[in-house]
């Protein structure tokens, strides 16, 4: 039954009850005596019919909703960009099966080098600018590499490239893992082959690539939080895959405490085993705190006015290490050294002169007559070509040279003492010898022409 009809029911049955107590509850019976008069005989009260219970109907079953089958990702679509440029997409595919070439390395130089990589269907996408040539470069360590040149012409919606890379033979399997310090795996991680191609690692902390035979390669992997790990290998011959792993060790803390007056100069350098080195700022308390990779490494601390202070710690993986810096005053400054009295110049002899006259050979004075001196150096012992080389690199010095007047008499002064050779067009004599603070006299006759 309804429930709205069990309350009608129910409202009836209430109203019909209080008319019945309103008058009198039910009808009178008249008697002969008052005293004799019979108890009047009580009306049962209608009882309201149950009500019946609902019946517990039928469980309704959930239904899964129907899974809907997987979209395949939409083609590329070129997007003309606002500005003077437009998208330019493409594809990387292996020449000979076809098959897409994922993790490629694509570089784009134009005004500025622009990079990608291809995605795991071979696609990639650049932005161009318009009407200018470009080239496009694609490497892989599995494939040769790529070089073309391209323009994108103005007003014209560039078409999708479709970049074919040959491969090289034979061909080995490298299988990169990525493991922290405690060897457990990271997902998620990605790879750099040779700072250009990238692959990234499943949840195994696995990752695979194809390369070259014989071929040379650089890995590395950052991970915020972790030490950078890298390896150098050369590709086997053998077409078996490479194992490779690389382990990312979590960083550890080094912190410390310098003691000491420490002003704005202090100087803290963190040292390691590898890598380059780090600076360290101290706060107003002199306490510091930095992030390192495991391992040993070297604290140097220069203030001004103290002593250079070095230690040495082990940073482990995930944890701590304290340390504390005493700065102790610096030795006074060993004075300086007296400084060395200057060489006295050794006292020379007074310079000495030469007074030549030269005359005809009937005595006369000639005057306009160049007479120049030098000192006099003895070649007797030589042979001729050692003479002949003697006076090539002898300098011709000429301590004076002087012109005689029309009396015919000069003086050389200012000659230090020694043998000179007296140079003119006079007949050769022998050297002259100076002598300290005197003047030697000497008459030179002209030579005949």
């Amino acid at each position: 039954m309804p429930l709205s009809r069990r309350l009608s029911l129910i409202v009836i049955t209430l109203i019909a009850i209080a008319i019945w107590r309103t008058w009198g509850g039910g009808p009178r019976v008249p008697t002969a005596a008052p005293a004799s008069s019979p108890a009047p005989v009580p009306v049962p009260l209608p009882i309201p019919a149950p009500v019946p219970a609902p019946l517990p109907g039928p469980v309704p079953v959930p239904v899964s909703a129907p899974v809907p089958s997987p979209v395949p990702p939409p083609a590329p679509t070129l997007v003309r960009l606002p500005g003077d440029a437009v998208r330019l997409e493409g594809f990387v595919v292996d020449r000979r099966t076809g098959g897409p070439v994922a993790g490629a390395y694509v570089q784009y130089d134009v005004s500025h080098t622009r990079t990608t990589a291809t995605r795991d269907d071979g696609s990639f996408a650049l932005e161009s600018p318009v009407g200018v040539r470009a080239r496009i470069a694609v490497v892989h360590p599995a494939y040769e590499g790529h070089s073309s040149v391209t323009r994108v012409e103005r007003g014209v919606d560039p078409a999708p490239i479709e970049i074919a890379l040959e491969p090289l033979a034979p061909i080995a399997r490298l299988d990169v893992r990525c493991v922290d310090d405690r060897g457990l795996p990271i997902a998620g991680q990605t790879v750099e082959i040779d700072g250009r191609c990238r692959i990234v690692t499943d949840a195994d902390g696995r990752a695979g690539i194809s390369a070259g035979a014989g071929s040379a390669h650089g890995l590395s992997a950052r991970r915020p939080g972790h030490a950078t790990a890298g390896a150098q290998i050369t590709v086997p011959t053998d077409p078996a895959a490479l194992p490779i792993e690389l382990v990312l060790a979590r960083e550890g803390e080094l912190r410390g405490v310098v003691v000491g007056a420490v002003d704005d100069h202090a100087d803290l350098v963190v040292l390691r085993g590898h890598g380059p080195s780090q600076r360290v700022a101290l706060d107003e308390r002199g306490r510091f705190t930095t992030s390192l990779g495991p391992g040993p490494v070297t604290v140097q601390l220069r203030a001004k006015g103290a002593r250079d202070i070095t230690q040495a710690f082990v940073v482990p993986p995930a944890g701590s290490v304290d340390g504390v810096f005493l700065l102790e005053p610096a030795p006074p400054p060993e004075p300086a050294p007296p400084p060395e009295p200057e060489p006295r110049p050794e006292p020379t002899a007074p310079a000495g002169a030469i007074a030549a006259t030269v005359v005809t050979g009937i005595g006369e004075p000639v005057g306009n007559v160049a007479v120049s001196a030098r000192l006099y150096v003895d070649l007797s012992g030589l042979s001729a070509a050692e003479r002949l080389m003697h006076e090539m690199d002898r300098p011709q010095f000429h301590a004076q040279c002087i012109t005689t007047p029309e009396t015919g008499a000069c003086v050389l002064t200012g000659l230090a003492p020694g043998p000179y050779e007296l140079l003119g067009p006079f007949e050769p004599i022998d050297p002259v010898v100076v002598r300290p603070g005197e003047t030697t006299a000497i008459t030179l006759m002209l030579r005949r022409e």
